[in-house]
C-alpha cells in the first residue's frame, strides 16, 4: 500500500505543460526551508525522511537492477535507462518518478519491476511529446492504478 502521506504530493510538486513538455517542479521551496528551520517540525520531517527511504528509495532499487548484480555500474545504468537518459540526471526527472511513484505499492513495484520500469520510460518520453496536461495526468492515473 502507497503511504497516506503521498497521497498529498499534489500539495508539494506540480506538473505543467510547456510546448509539448511536461515539466515538474516543487511548488514553494520556501516552505521546505520554513520547515527545516522549524525545531516542533523535528519530528515530522524525521518521519519523511524515513518514508522516502521506505516508499521511494526502496522502488527505485528495484526499478533500478537490470541484472542479479546489484553493482553500483549496474543500478546506475538501470537508473539512466529508467529516466530515458543517456548523460546527466536532473531534479526534474527525480521530481517526475517521485511523483510516478508516490500512489504505488513497493510490493507490486517489486513484482513486476520489469512491466513497470517499461512503463515508466514510456511516463518519461511522454513527458517530451504530449497533447495536453489531462493526456498526461490520465496516463499516470492508470499506471498508478496498476501497481497501487
Amino acid at each position: 500500500m502507497a503511504n497516506r502521506n503521498n497521497n498529498k504530493i499534489e500539495e508539494y510538486l506540480d506538473f505543467y505543460k510547456v510546448g509539448d513538455k511536461i515539466n515538474f517542479r516543487i511548488k514553494s521551496k520556501n516552505d521546505i526551508t520554513n520547515v527545516l528551520e522549524n525545531e516542533s517540525e523535528k519530528e515530522a520531517y524525521l518521519l519523511a525522511i524515513s518514508a522516502l527511504n521506505d516508499e521511494f528509495i526502496n522502488k527505485l532499487k528495484h526499478l533500478s537492477l537490470l541484472s542479479n548484480k546489484p553493482t553500483k555500474s549496474n543500478i546506475n545504468l538501470g537508473l539512466n535507462k529508467l529516466l530515458d537518459i543517456e548523460s546527466k540526471r536532473t531534479q526534474q526527472g527525480f521530481y517526475a518518478l517521485w511523483y510516478f511513484l508516490s500512489k504505488t505499492s513497493e510490493k507490486k513495484i517489486q513484482s513486476k519491476s520489469k512491466s513497470a520500469n517499461k512503463n515508466i520510460v514510456k511516463l518519461f518520453k511522454l513527458m517530451k511529446e504530449v497533447n495536453s496536461k489531462a493526456t498526461f495526468k490520465a496516463e499516470v492515473k492508470k499506471f498508478w492504478k496498476t501497481y497501487a
